[in-house]
């Protein structure tokens, strides 16, 4: 399933953004950036879910949750395609690749990572300037630069 999204869109608290890739992979493109004040929840039971925003930034509130779950019938990784603005929670329960190929994000929220599984940073800049992070899983590099700008490292 494809869907595309065009204009500005901002959820409410309540809203939950479901991606189910039983049938074929789950894509979900903006052409803007939007703020999520709810849950998008990347739980594909077959296929990898890709959330991705062409230009602009993904506010995910301070009441927002981006949550990547596991895939029971395949290996690999859900992807977020986008400029990033964590100020909420954004909890790795499966391996997440984050393509910073729209600008750079930013993190002073929380970051969970899982035992087991990676956050993968692709291209670009991320900055860490605030938040907490926890969990024994790990937080990757790849073509990308890392901006740690607090003065506590996270754990």
């Amino acid at each position: 399933r494809v869907l595309f999204r065009s204009g500005a869109l901002t959820t409410s608290a309540s809203s939950v953004i479901l991606f189910d890739g039983t049938l074929s992979h789950a894509v979900f493109t903006s052409s803007a950036g939007f703020t999520n004040n709810g849950k998008i929840l990347l739980q594909s039971s077959y296929y990898y879910s890709d959330l991705k925003v062409n230009a602009g930034t993904l506010i995910n509130s301070s009441t927002g949750i981006i949550q990547s779950d596991p895939n029971p019938y395949s290996t690999g990784y859900h992807l977020l395609e986008a400029a990033l603005n964590n100020l909420g929670i954004l909890n790795v329960n499966y391996n997440l690749r984050h393509y910073t190929n729209a600008g750079p994000s930013n993190n002073t929220g929380t970051i969970n990572i899982a035992n087991n599984q990676n956050l993968d940073i692709y291209n670009g800049t991320w900055n860490w300037d605030g938040g907490t992070a926890s969990g024994s899983g790990l937080l990757r590099f790849f073509s990308a630069t890392g901006s740690f700008n607090t003065p506590v490292m996270p754990p």
